[in-house]
């Protein structure tokens, strides 16, 4: 479904990645590996046509995004990095802006699916609880599930997370890696430095830290949990 093919990519003509391959099939996860700075963000960004690549192909389906509206990309694959924005509106609203005809039993479903039922049932008024600026006060790790919460709520056929779970502790981060990764109903590439959740994927991604002229990213391919 998701295909990367000798991805390169140049900043004011200075290589920054290169010779970066990776395919995403259909209901397959896929976890992308390696230290900070070596560019796993660009990849999430080229996914979503923030980015274009300076040479090889991005493609879903058989299409390069390239060929692709932005809007049609975005439509498909949704991305939730390690530093969500929330709206000065209500929980609701704020989850809601992923599907706008959602009813308030499948926002309030979606919370729950991203391990936030408890926070919810504990607000003053639940999901019309105002957050966001000048309101509310909201943690790293609750701003990290109300963008999981969105991203399920949305259902697009792929999802890239960005270091979702930099803000939870181990216990959390487990079981919102379980609930996400666990359900089979969409590809996804799990974007980390770490090792939640690779007990449950089918293939890892290494990507080095060494410069663009290295051979970049390397798989390793694990089979899934059984």
């Amino acid at each position: 479904m998701l295909q990367v093919t000798g991805l390169s990519v140049a900043f004011d003509g200075v290589e920054v990645l290169a010779g970066i391959d990776l395919e995403v099939d259909e209901g397959e996860i896929v976890v992308l590996l390696g230290p900070s700075g070596c560019g796993k963000s660009t990849v999430a960004a080229l996914l979503l046509r923030f980015l274009d690549p300076a040479a090889g192909t991005v493609a879903l389906g058989s299409v390069p995004l390239v060929a692709q509206p932005a809007d049609d990309v975005r439509r498909c694959v949704g991305l939730v990095d390690d530093d969500p924005h929330l709206f000065s509106t209500t929980v609701a609203e704020n989850v809601r802006l992923a599907r706008p005809t959602a009813s308030d039993a499948d926002v309030a479903e979606a919370l729950r699916q991203a391990r936030l039922g408890e926070w919810v049932d504990a607000l003053p008024d639940g999901l019309g609880t105002w957050i966001g600026e000048g309101h509310a006060g909201v943690s790293g790790g609750e701003r990290a599930r109300l963008a999981i919460a969105r991203s399920l709520l949305a259902d697009q056929r792929v999802l890239v997370l960005d270091e979702p779970t930099a803000h939870l502790d181990e216990a959390t981060a487990a079981e919102l890696a379980e609930e996400v990764l666990g359900d089979g109903r969409r590809s996804v590439l799990w974007i980390s430095h770490g090792t939640v959740g690779l007990d449950m994927v089918d293939q890892v991604v290494e990507m080095s830290a060494e410069p663009p002229s290295s051979e970049g990213a390397a798989a390793c391919p694990r089979a899934p949990i059984a």
